[in-house]
């Protein structure tokens, strides 16, 4: 076997999935920042691996609790797919219910995340057809958390998927065109890593 050749043809098949597949995570944040991480890359940072970990090991033990407490299977890091979005819920319990989890040093609805957090776990519902969610936001020491239940309606599961498609091809579009999309202000920019090249960039 040659790996390098192998190798070779796994990069190749990530560029080409970035001008044909979307994440929800990616269309759930603002679009122009997911633009700039998928030109740019997204170095991990110390508290990205640390939340990575701690993710893995907590979605574990809800999903063995879920179990005790209700004699609930959960299957963790379920995929989700629809047309070019891609993705995976961490947890789905039983046929009704999702749980998305954010480690995050403000667990709270002051988090200026909040927004994309709660866009992500609606569109893994609308995705699905799961009308039940909970958005869980943990400190990273498990010390402090926020749990928030979603329900959506079938007509509003309806407009979330017309959201998705939507979403997702202005991003693809982007990304083929290589032009970033229109800038989304929120509490979010002060935080952005992209800021400055988001607002050194020609306005769209």
């Amino acid at each position: 076997m040659d790996i390098s050749k192998a190798i070779s043809r796994a990069i190749s098949i990530i560029e080409d999935k970035k001008l044909t597949e979307v994440s929800v995570t990616d269309i759930s944040s603002c679009l122009r920042a997911s633009y700039y991480a998928s030109i740019y890359g997204r170095p991990p940072t110390e508290k990205m691996l640390i939340g990575i970990d701690s993710h893995a090991y907590f979605a574990r033990q809800l999903s063995r609790a879920i179990s005790e407490l209700y004699g609930i299977k959960c299957v963790e890091e379920y995929d989700v797919d629809y047309g070019p979005v891609k993705g995976r819920a961490d947890l789905v319990c039983g046929d009704n219910i999702i749980i998305e989890l954010k480690f995050t040093s403000i667990p709270n609805e002051s988090n200026v995340f909040v927004k994309a957090y709660e866009r992500q776990i609606k569109y893994y519902m609308a995705i699905t057809g799961i009308k039940r969610g909970y958005l869980v936001m943990m400190s990273f020491d498990f010390s402090k958390y926020t749990a928030k239940e979603y329900v959506i309606t079938d007509s509003e599961r309806e407009q979330l998927l017309r959201e998705i498609e939507e979403r997702a091809a202005i991003l693809l579009r982007a990304k083929q065109l290589q032009d970033p999309p229109p800038k989304e202000k929120d509490a979010w920019c002060g935080m952005c890593r992209w800021k400055n090249e988001c607002f050194n960039a020609k306005l769209s």
